[in-house]
């Protein structure tokens, strides 16, 4: 790696009791983007939260001249404190369409604060901006991985995305039911996904901080001279995808429930090659053979959850721009 780490290797993958639903704002009164940020809507991925407390540190320590609006959130504050997924309802599976009438609705679930809070910032964000506005939400894995986005497939999205050093996948939200950035794009904003990494990885930390500078100054809040470490930046998210082709397209979902007593085979990791009929996991059914050849995507390596594994294959350029 190119990146000092000593700093962020002896760091705990923590967040410890002093949580707030606002990390921090950073705004100098001029025009340009808002990009709301968000860290921890899973609990147990506390290191996007520790992250934009590191960028919020170095925007007010440095000044840095600032066009637009950064705000940073942390999503399921209780889960947080527990270091566990959720604790009654997953917070990225109960975003459905804004008109959807229950969508305020978690039927006393501990969740329904931490949704009703959320979503009130956002859109008292939205209505009281001018201008575009742009949604970052940053989440780690449980399986090894290196790092990469993740977008609902919009032209928009697209092109916001294509030059950054990191792979990208298309087509997870539209297997899920709920996620935070299907909603996003049903309100019409760039929205972004990023998973830095394996949960308890340090360097998961350092990752978040990277893509928050990459896409600060690509939405052009910030001069990429005015980021000290911008080309660090780069270099060292680069370099942890090498070997990993550009855009990849999710083909399938196996999903799963508690009482499938899903459990993955030891082993697997994000980007792997797979092949048909491989063994990958066993439930209560016996063993899970792949229906196809691909890459194994996001294999569950935790408790809760309700997606064992993704299958995802390469696509080219050329078919992108077709479609």
């Amino acid at each position: 790696m190119n990146l000092e780490t000593e700093s962020i290797e002896s760091e705990e993958i923590e967040v410890g009791q002093d949580l707030k639903r606002i990390i921090g704002e950073y705004d100098k009164g001029l025009p340009g983007m808002t990009v709301i940020a968000i860290g921890g809507l899973h609990g147990n991925e506390p290191a996007g939260v520790l992250a934009l407390n590191r960028v919020f540190e170095q925007l007010k320590r440095d000044s840095v001249r600032f066009r637009g609006r950064l705000i940073g959130l942390s999503g399921n504050l209780k889960a947080l404190e527990l270091g566990t997924r959720y604790i009654d309802r997953d917070l990225n599976r109960v975003w459905f369409h804004p008109d959807h009438v229950d969508h305020r609705n978690l039927h006393g679930a501990s969740e329904q604060q931490d949704l009703d809070e959320i979503c009130d910032i956002i859109h008292k964000e939205l209505n009281e901006r001018e201008g575009d506005a742009l949604f970052l939400d940053m989440h780690t894995t449980s399986s090894d991985s290196p790092p990469f986005l993740m977008i609902g497939d919009t032209i928009r999205n697209r092109r916001f995305v294509e030059k950054f050093p990191v792979p990208i996948i298309l087509g997870v939200e539209e297997q899920l039911d709920g996620p935070l950035l299907s909603y996003i794009n049903e309100l019409g904003h760039l929205s972004i996904g990023f998973e830095a990494g394996q949960h308890d990885d340090p360097r998961s930390i350092y990752y978040h901080e990277a893509i928050i500078w990459l896409i600060l100054a690509k939405a052009g809040c910030i001069d990429p001279m005015e980021i000290p470490e911008f080309q660090l930046h780069w270099d060292t998210l680069q370099e942890a995808s090498e070997g990993l082709l550009k855009i990849y397209e999710v083909r399938l979902r196996h999903g799963i429930t508690h009482m499938d007593m899903f459990r993955m085979r030891e082993g697997y990791a994000n980007f792997m090659p797979v092949h048909k009929n491989e063994v990958v996991a066993d439930d209560r059914n016996g063993e899970v053979l792949l229906p196809e050849t691909g890459r194994i995507f996001m294999p569950l390596y935790q408790t809760q959850g309700e997606d064992g594994f993704f299958i995802i294959r390469s696509i080219r350029r050329f078919w992108l721009r077709v479609s």
